[in-house]
């Protein structure tokens, strides 16, 4: 995916304040008792609105009652899948 110099500087933002902040997604995941707190601590991080993690939380909701290996097990999929190609 290409992203406008614009763009890319705000999801670097977001990316380095989360790893300061929890350290990994898994983490915040962890730490959070719901995707209610969840959604909340996501809206902390700079960039990130009601939206946004009214959407992240909805995508992650299938993951989020299984362990947090279930989410890295997920992204590790997802990554295969775009390096061999496949749908």
């Amino acid at each position: 995916m290409r992203y406008d110099f614009s763009t890319a500087t705000k999801l670097l933002e977001v990316c380095q304040e989360l790893k300061q902040r929890y350290g990994t997604m898994t983490k915040l995941m962890a730490q959070s008792k719901g995707g209610s707190q969840l959604s909340a601590r996501l809206q902390e991080i700079k960039h990130i609105g009601p939206v946004t993690a009214r959407i992240f939380t909805q995508e992650v909701a299938p993951i989020w009652y299984g362990s947090p290996k279930s989410l890295l097990r997920v992204a590790e999929q997802k990554l295969q899948t775009r390096k061999t190609g496949a749908q």
